[in-house]
């Protein structure tokens, strides 16, 4: 039989469901690897639903509830997955989320969790570190990947230039700070060269301030925003990181879904993607003055990586291999 998980989620329709859980269990249900059910983590599941599953996955978990589905499972004799895309553990003192996080109940939910987990799968290697740092427990690295023999199917070139350089940016309100560690910058930009601006996700009103030509698009889901990168004007996505540990744990999705996009993304130096080698706004400016024959060229290199290197195919393969550590053996009645 195939491997039965109950997958706990917070929201069926944010970019962690699209990567972490929800997309991925689905191709692989999709490909008849697994059965999979999605139950929301209020839920409190009793021995007549439990019975029915071999794996219970959990993602992101960081409060009591979970500590006391992963107990209960255990009870039930279902394997414990984690997953994690943040070290919630280690959230930098600036994120607006800090004081959460650093909440001693919030701090042992997570510890007991792990504790209780039989494996932990997490987004990048540097967390990989973390969750070993932090919790002497070994995690398998899980690539962010683009489903790209699915919504997320590669552009088939680069787009074509704006009448004049067009600024993107995504993210949420969480990441105010990395957003304003660069409005220097971006003031400076803007005063330089007739240039415009799209900010999609939180209305990073303090960083779009005095600039002279910038559009808001506010949230929306996930397959609309890539559409609406797709068709949007612009050929360069920005992607301000300040440099601190909770960052450097951070997956590549950003400039995942710009390159998918046709865009060109700026990111981090740290990233496999990355080449902000001389600084973020001197690489936008180099990309902004490039030949049209050279920008692309350099979009191809980024669309061969993350064909290669960022298909979600290619980590299904992996999150099979964990399943299958976890049931061995066919599935049989508990």
């Amino acid at each position: 039989m195939k491997p039965r998980i109950l997958a706990v989620i917070e929201r069926p329709d944010d970019a962690m469901a699209w990567y972490r859980s929800v997309l991925p269990l689905l191709r692989l249900k999709q490909i008849g690897a697994i059965e999979v059910d999605f139950m929301m983590a209020d839920n409190k599941p009793k021995w007549d639903l439990l019975v029915q599953y071999d794996i219970i996955f959990m993602q992101r978990p960081h409060e009591v509830k979970y500590v006391d589905l992963a107990g209960i499972a255990k009870l039930h004799r279902l394997k414990v997955w984690l997953d994690f895309d943040d070290p919630l553990w280690s959230i930098n003192p600036e994120s607006p989320v800090h004081a959460y996080y650093q909440q001693e109940d919030t701090r042992q939910a997570i510890e007991r969790c792990v504790n209780l987990s039989d494996i932990i799968t997490v987004s990048t290697p540097v967390l990989a570190q973390s969750v070993k740092e932090y919790y002497n427990k070994e995690a398998v690295v899980v690539l962010n990947a683009a489903d790209l023999n699915g919504l997320q199917w590669m552009a088939k070139d680069l787009k074509p230039a704006p009448e004049k350089p067009v600024l993107a940016w995504r993210g949420s309100q969480t990441h105010l700070e990395d957003v304003m560690q660069f409005k220097p910058d971006m003031d400076r930009i803007d005063s330089e060269i007739d240039v415009a601006w799209r900010m999609y996700g939180a209305d990073m009103y303090f960083a779009r301030k005095g600039l002279k030509d910038v559009t808001h698009i506010g949230m929306m889901d996930f397959t609309l925003y890539q559409q609406t990168l797709r068709v949007d004007k612009g050929q360069v996505m920005f992607v301000p990181l300040a440099d601190n540990h909770f960052n450097r744990c951070k997956s590549d999705i950003a400039a995942i879904e710009a390159v998918v996009a046709g865009m060109i993304p700026v990111v981090p130096s740290w990233w496999e993607l990355g080449m902000a080698t001389f600084g973020m706004n001197a690489e936008i400016e180099r990309v902004i003055y490039m030949s049209e024959d050279d920008k692309r060229a350099l979009w191809r290199r980024f669309a061969d990586f993350v064909l290669e290197h960022r298909n979600l195919e290619k980590e299904n393969i992996k999150r099979l291999e964990v399943i299958r550590s976890l049931c061995p053996e066919p599935s049989s009645t508990h």
